[in-house]
């Protein structure tokens, strides 16, 4: 099976049939993958599904975000601010931030996520402290390079 004027390859192996096909759309290769896997259904009928993918040529480089964790702020009994600060998104439009903490430095607990399209600080509410506890806590980030 063949498209005009764009060569393809076809592999089947145990029912599943593979197309590979190259073309070129202006100045960038796209490279397209089809797999078709059939089998008997429920009933006894054949069906076949088809998964498309499409890769392009390599963009940008993959940069992790930069964040560093701050000194927490407005400390009560059962209360307090974190604090952190996004220094770079890592060459992405958005990144998600995040604390997490607790009473030890594996921490276990995570503060609800928040999405930032630009560097800053950002800061989390926490409340039912314990008097008198020490806790632990650590900023995060992530961009869709780095999850």
């Amino acid at each position: 099976m063949t498209n005009q004027g764009d060569p393809c390859i076809r592999k089947e192996c145990n029912g599943i049939y593979i197309w590979k096909s190259c073309k070129t759309c202006g100045r960038r290769k796209i490279d397209k993958l089809v797999c078709n896997i059939c089998g008997i259904a429920t009933g006894g009928f054949s069906k076949c599904v088809t998964y498309n993918l499409t890769i392009s040529e390599a963009g940008a480089e993959i940069i992790a975000p930069i964040v560093y964790v701050d000194p927490a702020t407005d400390i009560y009994q059962t209360s307090a601010i974190l604090n952190g600060t996004l220094a770079d998104m890592g060459n992405a439009d958005f990144c998600l931030v995040w604390f997490e903490w607790g009473l030890t430095p594996v921490m276990g607990n995570k503060t609800p996520e928040q999405t930032k399209a630009s560097t800053g600080s950002f800061w989390a509410d926490l409340s039912g402290l314990t008097a008198n506890t020490t806790y632990y806590f650590e900023a995060f980030a992530k961009n869709g390079g780095s999850w």
